[in-house]
């Protein structure tokens, strides 16, 4: 009996497994046995509940090099091992790691998908740094895939390799059903909202690269002028270790009662959260999408 194809999906951190998630079940009607690979996480439980096997590889998201040499020997172990028909991976550390772990054990699909890049707001040494590992990702892919023409332009800056965007800029595609004002997310929006208040809503990880510390700022603004009939709620992890906000932007959100930080949501819920807010702001630095 043929052994189904094995495509192996990896991201640098669990809570990236929804990059590919939604895709498994239909890649496995398909044929196709998944194998993800990433730092652990609670998330690889819903993976493996999906049949999916996941295999764990420490990645460090910042510049770490003598980790990153441990977490590349694990991965070229690891591909000699599954001789994969595909390695697809998503994220910068990831894709670099796993790009070269996989031309060097000759994987015959290597594919990346860009979904954004650092260093264009980077400056000096580390924008070199970050260029090169860019360089080398896409050296060592046989497909390269940028999430959006504005990342793909950026790209055409350290690399010749033929790209494509998928539609008019994508990662996975969007499921309308899922996104359509379903009863069960309207009655929890109704929940949500706040008459008579006017709800701003930031979705993202709240570090100082997508643009909080200004937002914050001039949500303190307009919360002088109009006092509790705005309100600003951010949905999403902080990371004080990796980009830390500005010690004034933490004052201004524990001390303004019209900003609610809500944390990480996903699902319904989130979704619920854009059905009860009046305007989406995104000041992010650099996004994929160019939202």
């Amino acid at each position: 009996m043929q052994q189904p194809k094995k495509i192996i999906r990896a991201v640098t951190v669990a809570q990236s497994v929804g990059f590919f998630e939604p895709m498994v079940r239909d890649l496995q009607e398909q044929g196709y046995e998944i194998v993800s690979v990433s730092s652990d996480g609670p998330e690889l439980e819903r993976l493996r509940a999906k049949g999916v096997k996941t295999v764990v590889v420490p990645m460090e998201r910042r510049m770490a090099p003598l980790k990153d040499v441990v977490s590349l020997v694990r991965l070229i172990c690891l591909f000699a091992k599954e001789r994969p028909y595909m390695v697809h991976s998503m994220t910068p550390k990831a894709g670099m790691l796993c790009m070269l772990a996989a031309w060097l054990t000759r994987v015959p699909r290597r594919v990346h998908t860009f979904t954004g890049l650092v260093w264009p707001t980077t400056k000096g040494m580390a924008r070199r740094i970050l260029m090169f590992t860019d360089w080398l990702t896409c050296a060592c892919a046989t497909h390269v895939l940028p999430e959006g023409r504005g990342v793909m332009e950026d790209l055409r800056q350290v690399t010749r390799k033929p790209m494509r965007v998928l539609g008019y800029g994508n990662v996975r595609g969007v499921d309308m059903e899922m996104f359509s004002r379903r009863p069960e997310v309207m009655a929890r929006a109704a929940e949500l909202r706040k008459e008579g208040v006017f709800t701003f809503l930031f979705v993202g990880r709240l570090v100082g690269d997508k643009g909080i510390n200004e937002l914050v700022e001039a949500f303190a603004r307009l919360y002088e002028e109009w006092g509790e009939r705005v309100r600003l709620v951010l949905v999403g992890p902080y990371e004080p270790q990796l980009d830390p906000l500005r010690p004034e932007a933490e004052r201004l959100i524990d001390a303004l009662p019209s900003i609610e930080v809500v944390g990480a949501k996903s699902g319904d819920e989130l979704r619920a959260w854009y059905a009860a807010a009046d305007a989406f702001v995104f000041p992010s630095y650099r996004e994929g999408f160019r939202m």
